[in-house]
């Protein structure tokens, strides 16, 4: 079948998270005495928001709760609710002001105007919607789908069947593209979905390498 439809995801993909997060963790080394290197402190952040982003996404936590579960980690101590709301400030403000888009965004966008696009994203609503106002692609992109918006979240089915509405084109029409191989590759391969994994470790892995695809 022809693809008609682009299923995208965001953090990785279109924006680059790794960067914005590494400036928060820094920002969060600068304000408190915490025994890590950067590097170690970004690869315990990172395992950390692996397992408490996954419990938000299972339902078992608020967003708030993921948030103060990854600092008492980090910190290996104890944080009232208000010392962690404290403790997180230097980190939003270092992870907000690196927001970014990947240097192959634009030419992207542009080379795939002629297509509905929908943005399929777990992060959260709010705070995908701040991404794409400040890195201007919110005028490229009108369609945003996440957990708040859609009451799923990927790898499940719904999420992308309520995306391939939205499109207007059936599912099997639709290419996901993203760079998590178990909430968008994965996904896409046991719905029998076309999809394009963005993996700029690769020569081959950056946005425009899926532009045949389309031909």
């Amino acid at each position: 079948m022809p693809i008609t439809a682009l299923l995208i995801d965001i953090d990785d993909t279109l924006l680059d998270d790794v960067h914005a997060t590494r400036h928060g963790v820094a920002a969060l080394l600068a304000a408190h005495a915490l025994p890590y290197t950067l590097d170690e402190a970004c690869q315990r952040w990172h395992s950390l928001t692996q397992q408490h982003w996954a419990r938000f996404e299972r339902g078992e936590c608020s967003i708030i709760e993921q948030r103060h579960a990854r600092l008492r980690g980090l910190f290996q101590r104890e944080l009232s609710d208000n010392e962690a709301n404290l403790a997180f400030e230097p980190y939003i403000a270092g992870y907000r002001g690196n927001w970014k888009a990947f240097d192959d965004v634009a030419p992207f966008v542009a080379a795939t105007a002629h297509l509905p696009r929908v943005l399929v994203s777990n992060g959260h609503l709010d705070i995908q919607q701040r991404k794409l106002a400040v890195t201007g692609l919110d005028a490229h992109f009108p369609h945003l789908l996440t957990p708040q918006n859609c009451g799923h979240a990927k790898p499940d089915a719904a999420i992308f069947d309520a995306a391939a509405r939205l499109a207007g084109v059936p599912l099997q029409q639709c290419l996901v593209i993203g760079d998590d191989l178990v909430r968008d590759i994965g996904a896409a391969q046991a719905l029998g979905m076309p999809f394009f994994h963005v993996d700029r470790r690769r020569a081959d892995g950056g946005l425009l390498a899926c532009l045949p695809l389309l031909a």
